[in-house]
């Protein structure tokens, strides 16, 4: 990635931080087109997500957490997602 485009990813996602903080929901869209929507959400230490039919890509931007599917527990941190993980995360810091 070239290192402008990083810069400004790095500014989205500080905004977007922003944007959910002042939120009184655990997650906030930042971009919808069609079926696709990009959200952030943030745990705020419990996993309040429910099945649903919407998939889903996850990547963690912060903190540290663990998933428990079906093959054993796994660990995340930014950068690092398992594929096919799962949806519900446990052990949740600062996510």
């Amino acid at each position: 990635m070239c290192p402008e485009l990083d810069d400004r990813l790095r500014l989205a996602l500080m905004q977007a931080a922003d944007l959910l903080t002042a939120s009184p929901e655990s997650f906030t869209v930042l971009f919808r087109r069609g079926d696709l929507w990009v959200e952030l959400f943030a745990s705020r230490w419990i996993d309040t997500q429910q099945p649903h039919e919407q998939d889903e890509i996850y990547t963690v931007v912060a903190g540290t957490g663990v998933f428990p599917p079906r093959r054993g527990p796994r660990a995340v941190w930014p950068g690092r997602l398992p594929v096919r993980t799962g949806t519900r995360a446990a052990r949740l810091r600062d996510v």
